[in-house]
């Protein structure tokens, strides 16, 4: 519905009712573009508008504020908001106002939300990033790494095994905790599908025995295999991998004539060129293929069946070791430090890798080292974090160093961008040096303060300001500025007492002594202690 339309809708109904209640749900795709949906509207006997907006952002009291202010206007005073930050919920009542008044204030309400919401989530952004906590960005990413896992969990079958693995999710608390569970669900999402193929194929040459008794039997055995006695479905993986692989062995005792045994070599030699087909190693592909060519010239059904069963077993474990090294890669593609020789190494060894059991080590590797990296971001955003916030916001020098703090550590989301801890480094060395470069210029400011004693309701001393600036809580770039500025303001008033002094009026000359007691005044290079002294002097002049 259009802005013009939603009017429109407004004019008519409020002509003839005179309560309206308007649902405005608001949400930000990711291009950040403002939508409000369909209005609701229902009469009752009260003579107002409730006007709820509803947001997909976890919005502070601040930006509530402005919000308001932005709805508010300063025009219509009776209007009022309430706020409800758990429920994400904004509410404008506007009571007693004309119709026409009405109408225009929520026009000018959807105007100015759709206008400005893009402007005040950009600053819902901005102060997420600098906050020096962390906690804003580690909820951001546990969030993002919750919702990796439950895209995962929710690919998996078996209603057990999923309720279990989703409310595990629910509890964790971390990144790591989350990540884990996510690989849970892949690896038991693997085993399962690997399982499905396997009953099916069970199931394929089960269906052409000719003998119904023991097709019958071999059905209740496949249940069995499959469920436990109660018909729930069995959740562990591998047991109902080993159940299929003695059930595929009774298939093949029950083919006990040749021709049943043809029917059954048949199925298999079927399935095995559906399942090399899945084979992405090209060169074990093409083995494998030739490999089934030769069981395709055996005679004896059963030596054509016990090749054809040991071929499956190879292809079976090929498929297994290309399902595990895919995992392994989608692990160490996560891996996000600039140069991690580690990386490297995971990656050289996957490649060189030929077996299951290798492909699960590196998996293992990786995620190990994920989770040591993300302590180590982590850590080195904390620094970083608490290290701009000695700065003054607003200057060009901050922006810029907390520019290449989210180029160099961005969060952990879908696109997995590169970490430069070397970078990092560099920006806290760069506010280091900046703070450094402060608290000398004020300890020169200081150092000129030398003889300033504490008087009356001015308890500034030279020494209460050498202890100042060496108070590591006085470290920061505004503080440091104060001790500076104050210290510079104490020296210029005791300057100023001596000039004062002189005694120097319009058209009226200073005689050459003053003159040469000015000139030591107006000396950049003089303490408090050594203007005192001059002031002293122009006394005795005087």
């Amino acid at each position: 519905m259009t802005k013009n339309n939603k009017l429109s809708k407004l004019l008519f109904l409020l002509s003839g009712v005179s309560f309206i209640s308007i649902s405005l749900s608001c949400s930000v795709n990711k291009n950040n573009f403002f939508k409000v949906k369909d209005l609701n509207f229902e009469s009752t006997s009260d003579r107002s508008v409730l006007i709820t907006i509803k947001t997909d952002l976890k919005l502070n009291k601040n930006i509530v504020s402005k919000l308001v202010y932005l709805v508010n206007g300063e025009k219509y005073e009776k209007t009022y908001s309430k706020v409800n930050l758990e429920q994400n919920q904004v509410l404008f009542e506007i009571e007693n106002l004309p119709l026409n008044s009405k109408i225009n204030v929520i026009s000018i309400f959807i105007n100015n939300i759709e206008n400005n919401f893009s402007n005040l989530k950009t600053e819902f952004v901005n102060s997420k990033k600098t906050d020096t906590s962390n906690d804003s960005i580690n909820q951001l990413e546990l969030e993002n790494s919750k919702k990796e896992a439950f895209n995962e969990i929710i690919k998996i079958e078996n209603k057990a095994k999923k309720q279990e693995l989703q409310d595990l999710l629910n509890n964790a608390k971390t990144k790591v905790d989350a990540n884990e569970i996510r690989m849970q669900a892949i690896d038991y999402k693997n085993k399962e599908l690997a399982n499905n193929q396997k009953a099916h194929e069970l199931r394929e040459r089960i269906n052409v025995i000719e003998n119904e008794t023991k097709k019958q039997e071999l059905l209740n055995a496949f249940n069995l295999a499959l469920n436990d006695d109660n018909g729930v479905p069995i959740v562990n993986t591998e047991i109902i991998k080993n159940n299929l692989q003695n059930l595929s062995n009774k298939i093949d005792q029950a083919f006990s004539d040749d021709q049943s045994a043809l029917k059954n070599l048949e199925v298999k030699k079927q399935q095995l060129r559906d399942k090399i087909a899945q084979i992405s190693d090209t060169a074990k592909k093409t083995q494998y293929e030739r490999e089934l060519e030769k069981i395709n010239s055996i005679t004896d059904p059963s030596q054509a069946t016990t090749e054809a069963n040991t071929l499956d077993n190879k292809v079976t474990t090929q498929k297994a070791f290309e399902i595990k090294k895919a995992e392994a890669q989608v692990e160490i593609n996560r891996l996000r430090t600039k140069d991690s020789a580690k990386k490297t190494e995971l990656q050289s060894r996957l490649d060189s890798a030929t077996t299951e059991a290798q492909a699960v080590t590196i998996l293992q590797e990786a995620q190990d080292e994920k989770a040591k990296e993300d302590k180590q971001i982590e850590a080195k955003r904390k620094v970083v974090n608490e290290a701009l916030a000695k700065l003054q916001d607003g200057t060009d020098f901050k922006n810029s160093l907390v520019s290449r703090k989210d180029q160099a550590a961005p969060f952990d989301d879908a696109s997995h961008r590169t970490v430069d801890l070397v970078e990092l480094d560099n920006i806290v060395t760069a506010i280091n040096n900046k703070i450094k470069e402060l608290k000398n210029a004020a300890k020169a400011a200081i150092a000129l303060a030398y003889g300033l004693e504490a008087s009356g309701d001015n308890t500034t001393s030279y020494d209460s300001l050498n202890a100042d600036v060496n108070n590591e809580t006085n470290q920061t770039e505004e503080k440091l500025n104060e001790l500076k500025q104050k210290a510079q303001a104490e020296v210029a008033k005791a300057r100023n007492a001596a000039i004062d002094a002189l005694g120097q009026s319009e058209g009226k000359e200073l005689s050459n002594k003053k003159k040469a007691l000015q000139k030591l005044i107006n000396d950049p290079a003089k303490t408090i202690a050594d203007l005192k002294d001059l002031l002293n002097r122009v006394n005795k002049e005087t």
